[in-house]
């Protein structure tokens, strides 16, 4: 969303450090068109953008909430806290302030929550009356009259009994996105509007939006050159015609977390679901090789659902005990076999870890041999 870039490009640039690949975020370039821009985000301590790629050295942008929460981030129960405030109530209220300072200029914002979402037995609706309050205030004070808001997630739920029944599978792959279009805006700019408003029910992605951005400043620029974005060519700007038979491979998505499928349940008893169990269960093994043992493992029982337009076999875990670990992998149907031994590296795509976040790999050296 904020760089159109390969995943491989953002590993690469920032290795060693987000300062040294600032100038990719659509941030930049709204700072060099003279907007005021904003970067906060809550929960320092997870391993993202503040400890996996070492944060950014000085400020990203003109206003930068991280120092505040260096003051103390603290966990009282449920909330994760900084003061006597929830952090992530602490971002939406500099948010809203940093939209009344410039409420009649040009500004670029981004803020991020995490505190009440990202991690088993969070609660994002002990959130919803603060969200609320928000887009009141930025109602009251006028910014929703000339001010482009957009309020989306990077993903539904990835763990715990929520990932169990098959609908699940769309909470990782179809994240939340709403977009608010000032009328300013639909009346100088209507035959964008409408595009937008017909874009709700064309597949888009997060390569769309990155170009939504260059779009916003190509409005007030138009001497602006736009470039295409290095991970989707072909994606366009949801103010501009989307094809209504767009595919995952127009709009580069993986098949991997392409949505675009039918699915159907299929019996545990079926030979093809026997067989992709014994194939997730042979590659699991391996991987479990000469690897620390730091949790006991269950033997799960496996549910599969197929896709049937791509035969992909998609199985699904539920807990055989209530100690069980729960897992996922993902298959190509095409080199299932009757000996599981004839594994192909090919079969198993993907195994997932479902019970939480990251927790249990850390012992792990080698992140290849990690599972999830």
């Amino acid at each position: 969303m904020l760089t159109g870039k390969n995943m491989s490009t953002i590993y690469g640039k920032c290795a060693e450090g987000m300062t040294y690949c600032n100038d990719l975020l659509i941030w930049s370039r709204f700072e060099e068109a003279g907007y005021a821009t904003a970067y906060g985000e809550d929960y320092l301590s997870l391993p993202d953008t503040f400890s996996r790629y070492q944060g950014f050295a000085a400020p990203p942008t003109h206003h930068y909430l991280r120092p505040f929460f260096l003051t103390g981030e603290n966990q009282q129960g449920p909330l994760l806290c900084t003061k006597k405030i929830p952090s992530a109530v602490n971002v939406l209220n500099y948010a809203a302030d940093f939209a009344q300072t410039y409420v009649n200029e040009s500004f670029f914002g981004f803020f991020w929550t995490n505190s009440y979402s990202h991690n088993y037995g969070h609660s994002p609706t002990l959130l919803d009356e603060d969200i609320v309050n928000l887009f009141r205030k930025l109602t009251s004070l006028g910014v929703m009259n000339n001010t482009i808001v957009v309020f989306a997630s990077d993903h539904g739920i990835r763990y715990g009994v929520m990932r169990l029944p098959v609908e699940s599978y769309y909470e990782e792959r179809l994240p939340m996105l709403f977009m608010w279009i000032p009328t300013e805006f639909r009346n100088s700019h209507s035959e964008s509007y409408i595009n937008s408003v017909q874009n709700q029910f064309r597949l888009t992605t997060p390569y769309d939006f990155y170009m939504t951005f260059w779009d916003i400043l190509q409005k007030g620029n138009s001497q602006l050159t736009v470039p295409v974005s290095e991970a989707c060519p072909r994606c366009t700007s949801l103010f501009s015609p989307i094809p209504k038979d767009r595919n995952c491979a127009d709009a580069m998505v993986s098949k991997q977390w392409c949505s675009c499928h039918t699915l159907t349940k299929v019996s545990e008893h079926e030979d093809g679901a026997k067989q992709s169990v014994a194939l997730a269960c042979v590659e699991f093994k391996r991987r479990r090789t000469n690897t620390k043992d730091d949790r006991h493992s269950g033997r799960p029982t496996t549910v599969v659902t197929k896709g049937n337009e791509t035969n992909q076999s998609m199985p699904w875990e539920r807990p055989s005990s209530p100690t069980a670990e729960k897992f996922k992998a993902s298959q190509r149907k095409a080199v299932c076999r009757k000996d599981p031994e004839l594994f192909s590296e090919k079969g198993v795509v993907m195994i997932e870890y479902l019970d939480h976040v990251a927790s249990y790999g850390l012992c792990v050296g080698r992140t290849y041999i990690k599972i999830a």
